[in-house]
């Protein structure tokens, strides 16, 4: 299985725009991270642990502070044909949680480590489950 056949879209948001805004819009798409982008190129990822780290247990005010201040840079990605494997183990080596996903340049999506898991146990199971139903198939 392939990170493309999973990844989730790849929301970004202006480098100047406050962490309330990005904050906003993340939790209108339900989502844990938010690309940070400037002069069209991708320059880092806010994720909620930044918030909670760097904004809400210091007392600041996300109104007051913009996405670049507090984003993680840089950002590890992958191409769409990456196995879930793969990236698994990229995201463990590197101690992230989600990358981005490109093709020819561009960020198309990304892929956090729960969606990996998640799959996986899927994905598993069915190669499982075909293996015991034609055991003579490898």
């Amino acid at each position: 299985m392939l990170v493309k056949d999973i990844m989730l879209p790849a929301y970004k948001i202006d480098a100047n725009s406050t962490v309330a805004e990005a904050a906003k819009i993340m939790t209108e798409h339900n989502m844990g991270s938010i690309f940070i982008e400037s002069h069209g190129k991708i320059q880092g990822i806010m994720t909620e642990r930044d918030v909670v780290q760097k904004i809400a247990t210091k007392g600041t005010d996300s109104r007051r502070i913009m996405v670049y201040e507090i984003m993680t840079s840089p950002i590890i990605s992958v191409s769409g044909d990456t196995t879930l494997e793969q990236a698994s183990e990229i995201m463990s080596k590197n101690r992230i949680r989600r990358l981005a996903i490109v093709d020819k340049g561009d960020i198309v999506g990304k892929v956090t480590s729960s969606l990996i898991s998640k799959n996986m146990k899927y994905y598993l199971s069915v190669k499982l489950f075909r293996r015991e139903e034609h055991p003579n198939i490898i």
